[in-house]
């Protein structure tokens, strides 16, 4: 009499391979998920710095309570619309906001606080960093 089906020992190594392969994919499906996260910050920082340059080209400054991407009761700060990226996972704030210049912040917050790339930065002269970033990553890997 012949058996159809699998043994244990059959069962058990597609399991196993099962298992390996998916320690292999799930850290990367996250780096992936993250670095798209990321990309939404940058997005939110450039569509804040863009409208700030408008403000400027109008009011020739950058902190005009005319402008809508400023607080009005707070001509340092950002208005709450572009506080935060579109899925809330940065917030976006303005480190120094005056007539001449600005820096603009996106700290990392709930799932994506473990993000290497730690705080995306951007200013009025159009410079990129990041703050508090793992140790070896750099401007490249994160813009």
């Amino acid at each position: 009499m012949t058996n159809r089906g699998f043994t244990l020992i059959e069962l058990m190594l597609a399991v196993a391979i099962a298992a390996i392969l998916a320690a292999i994919a799930y850290p990367s499906y996250l780096e992936q998920v993250r670095k798209s996260r990321r990309s939404d910050a940058i997005a939110a920082l450039l569509k804040t710095a863009q409208v700030l340059e408008r403000c400027y080209t109008e009011y020739s400054a950058y902190n005009d309570t005319g402008c809508a991407a400023v607080d009005d009761s707070d001509n340092t700060k950002l208005a709450t619309a572009y506080t935060s990226t579109d899925e809330g996972y940065y917030t976006i704030s303005a480190l120094g906001l005056t007539s001449t210049a600005f820096n603009l912040q996106a700290a990392p917050q709930n799932d994506q606080a473990n993000d290497k790339c730690g705080k995306l930065t951007f200013n009025h002269i159009g410079q990129k960093g990041i703050k508090d970033a793992a140790s070896g990553v750099t401007v490249a890997d994160c813009w």
